[in-house]
């Protein structure tokens, strides 16, 4: 209380001005531009690539792979690279959206 007799309203920061309902809103338009920037990120990548025989998966486990399939009798030499790299890009966006998943519910482990 002033000396006039008033109550002083505590100062408010930004996120207590934002409705709570609001919070999931919010966050799901930071993933989606998080995701965003991961994709041109990517596409940046694969456009600056000029080594593709440097991968972090192995070729010969990705031909066992693909070898799997009944249907297939030949491999063309450019297919375990590009499924190779298909395959990072699929556990980095993977890693991506478990990290945001971790983050929004403030954990430090991932579960099922």
């Amino acid at each position: 209380m002033d000396p006039q007799g008033h109550v002083s309203q505590p100062v408010m920061g930004v996120a207590a001005t934002v409705p709570y309902q609001a919070y999931p809103h919010l966050y799901q338009q930071q993933q989606q531009q998080q995701l965003q920037m991961f994709w041109a990120d990517q596409y940046r990548e694969i456009e600056q690539t000029t080594d593709f025989k440097n991968h972090s998966l192995p070729l010969a486990r990705i031909k066992k792979i693909m070898k799997a399939d009944e249907d297939v009798r030949m491999i063309a030499a450019e297919a375990p690279v590009v499924f190779a790299r298909a395959c990072e890009m699929f556990i980095l966006e993977l890693t991506h959206r478990s990290w945001a998943h971790a983050e929004e519910n403030k954990r430090r482990t991932l579960q099922k």
